[in-house]
């Protein structure tokens, strides 16, 4: 199983409790993977837990002493706190432990280290990557072609299902245990109840924003490390928080790179991100990018458990690349800040719902000032109050043509999956949309660890901290969304942190013309003309017209690489 995943490291650690076997491997210059025995209980774990000093001032009063390791710390949480102790840790790692007759396995709660599982009649196998599990109970590598075509379609939420046959993910937030003939796994972490219940002041507000921005941030740093930084206010404000932290942390500012684009001014956020840097006073590192989405495809497949969509490897490969050879390892981006404190689906129709009519008419000024017409209005207004039969019908007839956004060589019907969210008020439907990066699989994930790995560093996503997000959940949706504003609270809650300019800019960036211009037909021809698998809903003679025309639109862009991404997995078999 190590072997199967030699990116991994190749330093190892065996230990064989009972009828359990763990194994860890790590790098020579990276240790977040390690293996401790005490007594009866075995630990393996990777990635890094944040809060062990906490979880060690908690254990002390059971006689742990404060030197204790990362592994030896975990096993003596689990004889405190059991099964509880997997939703009192934050960061990004797994974890398996064994008493010698049972496993019990648990990641962190938004699954940024993956952990996958097979039982059968042999026992229970689990690792860090599905091919491994693939290695170890020795079944035939092949994949699963209708997961394979509800991955690319975006039409996935069964957070079990691999692209491999035969082996399962375990869900976020979540655990198992197994006796090696059976096994249980429940969710441990669920912030449902957490929706919209803190009820603070101002004052209060900013300065619990603070309090826990500041702390999610300072979690990541190691003292090598690097922000990811861009000319937006998502990874900027990361950069302000991290800036003196880190500071405090080593008595140094805290690097910046950027990846600029002077061929393309809508692209290029340079005068942004120097004007960042200037007022923070950090130094900052850019570079062109010159890797493209198809660069070495056959390569990755081989390396990767599933297609890659949603997400080029090839240029987050040669970012971390670039980034290890700077001599930095931790690398903090602005990731995921739109799904915890952005996510606007059913606004306008959940403030109506619950009578909040002054912000409501707030919003509906601010979106007749900025151009949108009554009709668009009113289909936010009253499209989530639709009844469920009547949505099913319109969503089934709507011809192909009208589905925005969709190449006129897919068929658009795959991509709506099952309408469950018309089975739903819209307090339910507003509350799953909140909760929707939770609840939802992410299989880009998986795909960015194993490229991580490959490269020798870690990405570290500090708004999606659990504490930092709790937060944000808390907030009742009138203050959380209180204008128009595209994320206007935080905006609000950064100012005195980052350059006005950069919170009051109007401008967007936009990457279409880098995206077009990254278009390799050759590529996509070899890939997609004549594919050895074809997935359903894809009109392949179609798209080869556009291919030998060399005439695919903005819209075909997105599609169209993720296709080849498909192909070049599936051409493996």
């Amino acid at each position: 199983m190590l072997d199967a995943a030699p990116h991994r490291g190749k330093r190892l650690s065996f230990h064989q409790l009972g009828c359990c076997v763990l194994a860890t491997s790590s790098t020579e210059d990276e240790g977040e993977s390690g293996l401790a025995v005490v007594g009866d209980l075995a630990v393996v774990y990777t990635g890094v837990v944040d809060n062990l000093p906490e979880l060690a001032a908690e254990l002390r009063p059971a006689g742990l002493r404060d030197d204790e390791d990362a592994g030896k710390l975990l096993i003596a949480g689990f004889r405190v706190f059991g099964e509880d102790l997997a939703g009192k840790l934050r960061g990004v790692f797994a974890v398996l432990l064994t008493d010698g007759h049972r496993l019990i396995g648990f990641h962190d709660q938004m699954g940024f280290r993956s952990l996958f599982y097979r039982l059968d009649g042999n026992g229970i196998y689990a690792a860090s990557e599905a091919k491994q599990v693939v290695a170890g109970s020795r079944i035939p590598k092949e994949p699963d072609l209708e997961a394979v075509e509800r991955i690319f379609f975006d039409a996935d939420d069964d957070q079990h299902s691999t692209a491999l046959r035969g082996v399962l993910r375990l869900p976020k937030a979540s655990l198992f245990m197994s006796d090696g003939t059976r096994l249980r796994s429940r969710t441990y972490w669920d912030p449902n109840r957490l929706l919209e219940q803190a009820r603070l002041s101002d004052n209060e507000l900013h300065d619990r924003f603070d309090q826990l921005m500041t702390q999610a941030v300072a979690r990541t740093l190691t003292g090598r490390d690097v922000v990811s930084l861009s000319g937006g206010i998502d990874s900027p404000a990361v950069a302000a928080f991290a800036a003196s932290e880190h500071r405090r942390l080593t008595g140094r500012p805290i690097p910046a790179i950027s990846i600029v684009y002077p061929g393309y001014p809508s692209a290029d956020e340079r005068r942004y991100v120097e004007l960042i840097c200037a007022y923070l006073q950090i130094p900052l590192h850019t570079y062109e990018q010159s890797a493209r989405p198809l660069d070495d495809l056959t390569g990755w497949a081989r390396l990767l458990d599933g297609p890659a969509t949603l997400l080029s490897i090839p240029e987050c490969a040669e970012h971390y690349r670039h980034i290890h050879d700077l001599g930095f390892r931790t690398i903090l981006t602005g990731h995921h800040a739109e799904a915890v404190f952005d996510e606007r689906a059913y606004l306008l129709a959940y403030l109506l719902a619950r009578g909040n009519f002054s912000v409501l008419w707030r919003h509906l000024k601010g979106q007749r000032s900025m151009g949108r017409s009554y009709r668009a209005i009113g289909r936010q207004l009253a499209g989530p109050f639709v009844p469920r039969r009547l949505a099913r019908t319109y969503r089934r007839l709507k011809p192909m043509d009208r589905v925005a956004g969709v190449p006129q060589w897919l068929d658009a019907r795959k991509l709506r999956g099952p309408v469950t969210r018309f089975d739903a008020t819209v307090r339910k439907r507003w509350a799953g949309e909140q909760l929707s990066t939770w609840t939802r699989p992410e299989m880009w994930l998986e795909a960015d660890e194993i490229c991580q790995a490959r490269c020798g560093v870690i990405v570290r996503r500090p708004w999606a901290d659990v504490d930092l997000w709790e937060f944000f959940l808390s907030l009742p949706a009138a203050v959380k969304f209180g204008d128009v504003q595209r994320k206007g609270l935080v905006r609000r809650l950064l100012y005195g942190k980052l350059p006005s300019e950069v919170l009051e800019r109007t401008d967007k960036t936009v990457f279409d013309e880098v995206g077009m211009a990254q278009l390799d037909y050759v590529g996509l021809r070899h890939w997609l003309s004549t594919p050895r698998h074809r997935l359903s809903g894809v009109n392949y003679r179609i798209l080869a017209e556009h291919l030998q025309r060399e005439d695919l639109r903005l819209a075909d862009l997105r599609w169209v690489t993720d296709l080849a991404s498909v192909q070049a997995f599936l051409a493996q078999w």
